[in-house]
């Protein structure tokens, strides 16, 4: 089939309460999605093909259900002072199998975090702070196999922002936390933006993240090949590999102009990501996908070029050129990501404002 043939129902509801004499309001959000898929030969009848040789096939069945609610408080005699509570439930539960290979998860989770808003001496010097707490229960089936496992956190952050009302913000974050699995880590991120003239932007960014990568949920597309499927690390407590952990850098810089007596700007993107530690995803053996730690260099660099361009009343033109520079090291060699386009030269489009 082109693409596979689906059945799926979404449900959403959401209440809001507000009383602005007393400074509370709070939403209550609900979501359910319930999403059948089929995929492979045209001929593939699952009532009879499934399990067997006679034509590939394969299943997704999909149930979701998710709970999430907001309370705010803002004091009437102090109004930025502001206490916000959310929380958040998910049930997620996936039973699939692609061809001969089955990959059944049921997931819940369970987020919350207090978070206070305040000053420090005037409006310019804002801050916040709170806590959270994380919960995740996988039950997850790959061929038979158990990959089951729950992850706990609890974690405590601080950001602290400026903004001098001319032309200077600059956002600076760190938070510390305690997971089961992972240990105790700290995180910090900078975000500044500068307007050194009229009609610019000078952005600059950095940060760090730490994650347990989900290896079989973010590739399900290795149950779909006759590949063996290895994890060639046994040492970590998430598959016997270890968290990911990364570093990312950016710069950019726009400038607005008149071209023609009409308004035009230019932007210049840059970011790049370096990889501490990667659970890598290897194809390089046509017989198998295998998942292992990172022994080297992976990194991410990527450049765009974006000029637009208002040609007439109602109508906008946008040209950009896009460079990526993205490698890992797969085994003994430093390759290039697949299926990443290096270069995306030269888009151009033409949009119409309604």
């Amino acid at each position: 089939m082109d693409m596979p043939t689906y059945n799926q129902v979404n449900v959403m509801n959401r209440w809001q309460y507000t009383n602005q004499e007393k400074g509370f309001v709070s939403f209550i959000n609900f979501k359910f999605l319930n999403d059948e898929k089929q995929t492979g030969q045209v001929d593939f009848d699952p009532k009879t093909d499934r399990g067997t040789t006679n034509a590939w096939g394969g299943e997704i069945d999909t149930q979701r259900y998710e709970v999430s609610a907001k309370l705010g408080y803002v004091n009437p005699e102090i109004p930025w002072q502001t206490i916000g509570v959310q929380t958040a439930f998910s049930s997620h539960k996936q039973d699939s199998y692609f061809g001969l290979n089955a990959y059944d998860i049921s997931q819940n989770s369970l987020y919350t975090n207090v978070i206070y808003n305040s000053i420090i001496g005037d409006s310019r010097s804002k801050f916040k702070t709170g806590i959270s707490y994380t919960y995740d229960h996988y039950d997850e089936m790959v061929n038979a196999i158990d990959y089951g496992r729950m992850e706990t956190s609890v974690g405590a952050f601080f950001e602290y922002a400026y903004d001098n009302l001319k032309n200077l913000n600059v956002t600076a974050g760190i938070r510390v936390d305690s997971h089961n699995l992972l240990g105790t880590f700290v995180t910090p991120r900078v975000h500044a933006r500068y307007t050194p003239w009229g009609k610019s932007a000078l952005r600059a960014s950095f940060g760090r993240g730490k994650r347990s990568a989900s290896i079989f949920a973010e590739n399900q597309n290795v149950f779909a090949t006759s590949r063996a499927i290895n994890i060639l690390n046994t040492d970590g407590k998430i598959y016997g590999l270890d968290p990911e952990i990364a570093w990312n850098y950016g710069l950019s810089f726009l400038q607005g102009f008149n071209l023609f007596n009409r308004k035009a700007d230019i932007t210049l993107d840059y970011y790049r990501t370096d990889f501490q530690n990667q659970v890598v995803v290897d194809y390089e053996n046509p017989q198998e996908v295998n998942f292992y730690n990172l022994e080297g260099d992976s990194y991410a660099n990527s450049f765009q070029a974006e000029m637009n361009y208002n040609m007439f009343e109602r109508f906008d033109l946008r040209i950009a050129y896009k460079y990526y520079d993205v490698q890992t090291q797969y085994g003994s060699e430093k390759l290039e990501k697949p299926l990443v386009s290096k270069i995306d030269f030269l888009q151009m489009h033409l949009m119409k404002q309604v």
